[in-house]
């Protein structure tokens, strides 16, 4: 089965304890242009590790077992499948349970449930909020005291694009064309441009990656490479820490930073709830060696 390709990565033995110490990572699959992306979650002193592929998460449930030419690790889900819509994948991914939090302000995120919409949405990860209690302590007391949903609402709308699916390769061909003519991108309440690394020219490369290849403000459990697109608003910029999180009706593409600013939360009116608007918003042989996620043979029962 071709699709089981994204379980395996080539040319490279992944045992638990190397997995645990480089977490959270991305490494290339044997299918092009899909990767897989490990993390660990911590609760009572244990560490639960899981896996994404294809938008799909996956715990570990059986690490590092020996092959004579790799490891294999059992997992409890099928990769590559999207089952799930942005709303629960809202709500179940680790690194966006503030994003869930927050978004669930008078039902807000709601709209995420609509199998009949589509969405492209820039999900700013936990330590992305992070940022906002560190930098703007009582701007994010606003946001999280139950208040202020509609301007959490806002705020989310901006990260969002309502009615189209874009993968991050197609945002930055929206943004940057062939005759080098910029398109922003227009979501609910802001204009985004979304930007390649080799799109910065080499003057300004070396600035590019002081500002946004390594952020100082990335903790631990956090990404803290470079990668490879930055998301522009205004003059906010983010990350691209995790693109192309594809969902039943939509796509999310993780960023490090909030696109907002401390003017978003001023009070200038009572706000209701009934005010806010809608978002119109196995067996596979690699050489030399690799890794293999292996699916349990029970959730193939009923599927052959």
């Amino acid at each position: 089965m071709p699709e089981l390709l994204i379980n395996t990565v080539p040319g490279s033995s992944f045992f638990l304890n190397l997995i645990l110490q480089r977490s959270p990572f991305q490494i290339q699959t044997a299918l092009r242009n899909k990767k897989l992306f490990f993390n660990y979650i911590s609760s009572e002193g244990r560490k639960t590790l899981y896996v994404e592929g294809g938008g799909v998460n996956a715990t570990i449930t059986q690490p590092d077992v020996g092959a004579t030419n790799g490891v294999i690790h059992m997992i409890d889900r099928i990769l590559g499948y999207a089952d799930q819509d942005i709303y629960e994948k809202l709500r179940t991914d680790p690194m966006l349970q503030m994003t869930f939090r927050l978004s669930s302000q008078d039902d807000f995120n709601h709209q995420f449930k609509d199998i009949n919409r589509r969405f492209t949405l820039f999900a700013p990860s936990n330590v992305a909020w992070e940022k906002i209690y560190r930098i703007a302590p009582s701007e994010y007391k606003k946001l999280t005291m139950g208040s202020f949903g509609y301007h959490v609402s806002r705020i989310i709308q901006r990260h969002t694009i309502v009615n189209r699916v874009y993968t991050i390769e197609q945002l930055r061909e929206l943004s940057t064309n062939a005759s080098e003519q910029a398109y922003p991108i227009q979501a609910v309440h802001g204009l985004l441009k979304v930007v390649h690394k080799d799109d910065v020219d080499w003057k300004g490369r070396d600035r590019f990656y002081r500002q946004y290849g390594t952020s100082p403000n990335n903790v631990e459990g956090d990404f803290s490479p470079a990668f490879d697109y930055t998301v522009t608003w205004a003059n906010e910029r983010a990350q691209v820490v995790r693109p192309n999180i594809i969902c039943t009706n939509g796509i999310i593409h993780i960023i490090d930073t909030v696109l907002m600013k401390p003017d978003d939360v001023t009070v200038t009116y009572t706000a209701s709830s009934g005010s806010m608007p809608s978002v119109g918003i196995s067996s596979i042989y690699v050489i030399p060696s690799f890794s293999l996620l292996l699916i349990f043979s029970n959730i193939f029962t009923g599927l052959l």
